[in-house]
């Protein structure tokens, strides 16, 4: 790439912020720069990893996601809430509950989002304790109307009103 012929003619090293920049423009060849990177002894972050995860999540491959996850817990690279929210909003619910549980295991702090992916995940299975979890945690501690009403409207769709009166 010229990039790089520039960096190398200027006397500059290429480090693992220019490699994941180059990833963020060049997604496509996100791999192959990827491979080049560890190549050097340059460690990618979870920057690297979750830009390599998003030309995924257009195409909706979550074994290739999954994949990188894994690869993430191979070099010691811990993913963040963002990168497990996109896994669980692709997966299927048994996915969602094991990495749910993967980040309650790594301190990693569930936020709103997370609840909600889960509850509508969990909708289909009749069950509410999501929810109930998220209210016990202080998480939903003041009524919000957007949250309550795409919790309401899922409900509604999947013909589980009674379980309203739980919440």
């Amino acid at each position: 790439m010229r990039l790089f012929v520039e960096i190398n003619r200027n006397g500059c090293d290429v480090d693992a912020i220019i490699y994941t920049t180059l990833i963020m423009k060049k997604v496509e060849r996100g791999y192959e720069l990827l491979d080049q990177m560890i190549q050097q002894g340059l460690v990618p972050n979870q920057l690297t990893y979750h830009l390599l995860m998003l030309a995924h999540k257009k195409k909706e491959e979550l074994e290739e996601y999954i994949e990188l996850v894994n690869e993430m817990h191979k070099i010691c690279c811990t993913p963040d809430l963002n990168i497990y929210n996109t896994v669980i909003r692709l997966g299927e619910i048994k996915e969602g509950a094991r990495l749910w549980n993967e980040m309650e295991a790594s301190g990693i702090r569930l936020g709103i989002n997370t609840f909600l992916m889960m509850i509508n995940g969990f909708l289909n299975q009749a069950s509410c304790e999501h929810f109930k979890e998220m209210v016990d945690k202080g998480i939903f501690t003041s009524p919000q109307y957007g949250t309550l009403n795409e919790l309401m409207n899922s409900l509604l769709r999947a013909q589980k009103l009674e379980l309203t009166n739980d919440t």
